[in-house]
């Protein structure tokens, strides 16, 4: 009876094992819906930052939107500017970045950022544009404080939890994350 169990068990372990392994012999990829990535990242929001230590931005309301042809990610913004001793200002931003995988804080991350729109009522577009001229440190401090998407957010549970994502890239279809076994 032992040897039997033995001998039903042991090939039913073995290929337990063997299909674990299979599941991961390489990369893997997981397409990310843009109406997910967008759940995700509302639940993110507001957000407030401190802008060359003079202007506090409360930023609501993010629309994701997939720029497939540039590879990149767009979020447009309402927000709010505080300068100091003056009525604040209302409008909306939109700024994109390239999505990468950023180990460090094992989040899905827009890099190479970009101010691609500014519009804030009662500015006369002369003004917005100079303001625009400088919104790459601008546009990088706000996406630097919102990450897509975490990487247990993102990992299905069939990959276990030490894959990690070695790129991302923004396709007509999503984000479409590669996963592969961590280093």
């Amino acid at each position: 009876m032992r040897s039997c169990l033995r001998h039903r068990l042991f090939p039913a372990l073995a290929a337990l094992f063997l299909a674990g392994c299979a599941i991961f012999a390489g990369p893997r990829t997981v397409t990310v819906p843009p109406a997910q990535l967008q759940t995700a990242l509302a639940r993110r929001f507001p957000i407030d930052v401190r802008y060359m230590k003079l202007f506090d931005l409360h930023a609501t309301r993010p629309v994701l939107a997939i720029e497939p042809d540039d590879g990149r990610v767009a979020l447009t913004m309402d927000v709010v500017i505080a300068p100091p001793f003056v009525r604040r200002w209302q409008g909306s931003i939109t700024v994109s970045g390239v999505p990468t995988a950023d180990d460090s804080r094992r989040e899905i991350v827009l890099d190479a950022p970009r101010l691609d729109a500014f519009r804030i009522d009662g500015f006369d577009p002369a003004m917005s544009r100079e303001i625009t001229r400088y919104g790459a440190d601008f546009a990088a401090q706000v996406l630097r404080r919102v990450p897509l998407a975490t990487y247990d957010e993102l990992r299905p549970a069939f990959l276990g939890a030490d894959a990690v994502p070695a790129k991302a890239a923004a396709t007509r279809a999503g984000l479409v994350v590669t996963f592969a076994p961590a280093q």
